[in-house]
């Protein structure tokens, strides 16, 4: 119903990843580019890649996060 909406689309995603089914996490991607400073986006987006074995993905995801805040515990992983 609102295809650009930057929360929906970021929580899809991580619900794609939690039941298993990272393949079909790519809302998070559209919703980084709805909103690109969103660091945890960057870090959801993360684990979905690393279940997906796509690690060095997975690293510049986390790098993005941490970029973004510097702080962001769950990115230090």
């Amino acid at each position: 119903m609102q295809p650009k909406n930057f929360d929906a689309l970021h929580l899809l995603g991580v619900i794609a990843t939690q039941t298993k089914n990272p393949q079909s996490s790519g809302p998070v991607a559209k919703a980084i580019k709805i909103n690109p400073a969103h660091a945890a986006a960057y870090c959801n987006r993360a684990t979905a890649l690393q279940e997906l074995k796509r690690f060095d993905a997975t690293l510049a995801s986390y790098d993005k996060a941490i970029a973004l805040k510097p702080d962001y515990a769950l990115a230090s992983r």
